[in-house]
C-alpha cells in the first residue's frame, strides 16, 4: 500500500505548497509455507528461512519441508530400476518393516521429522486412498501369513490442496517371519566352515559382440557352469549368473552386471548356497534350496521393510517389485551366505 500525504501550512503563506511525499509499504505478515520434503534431492525434511523483498520492505518467511524423519524410517540406499515403471515404486524413497501384534497400531505422526510436529493440523495421512483416522494406523485383526506381509502405501498429504509431501512403504510382517528368520540366523551363523570349500568366482566375464556372455571356464577344472542371462528382482539389477558345477552338497552363485563385472554388493549379488539346487548327475534339490537359501533371503528383505512379495509361495523365483533398501536383516543373511567367502579369481 502506498499513501500520499500533502502537508499544507497557511499561516505564513498565501498559497498551498507540497512539503513532501511519505511512502508507506505494507509487506504483510511473515508466511509459513508447508512444502514437500519429497521434492528435495535427498528427501531430508528441513526448515529454511527465506527473505522476501518487495520495494523497500522485507519479510522472512518459513519454508517447512515436511516428511518422514530419516532416523524414524529407512531411506532408499539402492539404485532404482528404471525399467520398473510402477509409479509408487519410482516415487517412494522410504520404507519401514514392523511385526504384527494383536490390537497393534502405529502412530504415523511419530515417524515424521520434528520440524513437522507444530503443523500437524495442516496435514493428514492416507493409505491406499483412504484417510487414516487420527493419524493412527490400526493393524488388521488377524496376522498376515509368513512371507505374505500386509503392505501399506502411506502418503503425507497437505490438507489445503491434497498435495503429497512424502511417501512411505509400511510392511507389517507376521511374527512367524521374524521367529523363523532369527532361528535360521542363529543356526547358520554358528557354523560357517562349509563356505571355505567353495570355488572362487571369476571377477569378470567377457561379453561377445552380440552381448552374449562367454564361458570363462569351458573346460577343466570344471568348477563352474557357463554364464546365463537373468532377470529377477531377487538379484535387483544383475544381468548374468554363474553357478558352480554339479559337485558336492554346497554351491556358489555369482552374479554379474551388464558390463560383465562381478557384483559384490548385497541384494544384487550372488551368494553361497548351503543347499545347491542341482545335485550329482542332475538330481534336483530345489525344495531344500528354496527352504534353506531362498526363503530366508525373502524374509530378510521383508523384515527390512521392502514392499516385496514372492511371485509364488511354493516356487519363489522373483519378486513383485524391486527392493529399495538394504538393511540389517539382509546383512545378517549375508553373514550366513557370504558373497565371496574364498575371494575371486581373474578371468583367464
Amino acid at each position: 500500500m502506498k499513501l500520499f500525504m500533502l502537508v499544507n501550512d497557511l499561516s505564513d503563506y498565501d498559497e498551498f505548497f507540497d512539503i513532501g511525499w511519505v511512502h508507506i509499504y505494507d509487506c504483510g505478515p511473515p508466511q509459513t509455507n508447508i512444502l514437500a520434503a519429497a521434492d528435495l534431492p535427498d528427501h531430508t525434511p528441513i526448515t529454511l528461512e527465506e527473505t522476501e523483498t518487495l520495494h523497500h520492505c522485507a519479510k522472512t518467511n518459513l519454508n517447512v519441508y515436511v516428511g518422514f524423519g530419516h532416523n524414524n524410517v529407512n531411506t532408499s540406499n539402492l539404485v532404482l530400476i528404471a525399467t520398473h515403471t510402477e509409479e509408487s515404486y519410482q516415487r517412494t524413497q522410504h520404507c519401514l518393516g514392523v511385526v504384527w501384534a494383536e490390537n497393534g497400531s502405529l502412530d504415523l505422526a511419530s515417524l515424521l521429522a520434528d520440524n513437522a510436529l507444530p503443523y500437524l493440523d495442516q496435514i493428514c495421512f492416507t493409505t491406499n486412498g483412504a484417510t487414516v483416522a487420527g493419524n493412527i494406523l490400526q493393524y488388521a485383526s488377524s496376522p498376515p501369513d509368513d512371507m505374505a506381509p500386509a503392505i501399506y502405501a502411506i502418503n503425507v498429504v497437505r490438507l489445503a490442496d491434497a498435495a503429497i509431501l512424502d511417501r512411505l512403504w509400511l510392511v507389517v510382517n507376521s511374527s512367524l517371519t521374524r521367529t523363523v528368520f532369527n532361528a535360521c540366523y542363529e543356526q547358520n551363523s554358528a557354523n560357517m566352515n562349509w563356505v571355505l570349500t567353495l570355488p572362487s568366482p571369476y571377477s569378470t566375464i567377457e561379453l561377445n559382440q552380440e552381448g552374449q556372455p562367454v564361458d570363462p571356464e569351458p573346460g577343466a577344472p570344471n568348477q563352474w557352469a557357463g554364464p546365463t542371462r537373468v532377470a529377477t528382482f531377487l538379484h535387483h539389477d544383475a544381468a548374468y549368473e554363474m553357478r558352480t558345477a554339479n559337485q558336492g552338497d554346497h554351491g556358489h552363485q555369482a552374479m554379474y552386471d551388464a558390463q560383465g563385472n562381478l557384483i559384490t554388493s548385497t541384494i544384487a549379488a550372488g551368494t553361497a548356497d548351503r543347499e545347491r539346487p542341482i545335485l550329482f548327475w542332475g538330481i534336483p534339490n530345489w525344495t531344500n534350496h528354496r527352504n534353506v537359501d531362498v526363503r530366508p533371503f525373502i524374509r530378510a528383505l521383508q523384515l527390512d521393510g521392502n514392499p516385496v512379495l514372492p511371485n509364488s509361495q511354493n516356487v519363489p523365483r522373483n519378486l513383485n517389485r524391486p527392493c529399495i533398501y538394504q538393511g540389517t536383516h539382509a546383512d545378517q543373511y549375508i553373514q550366513c551366505r557370504p558373497i565371496t567367502p574364498t575371494g575371486t579369481i581373474p578371468r583367464p
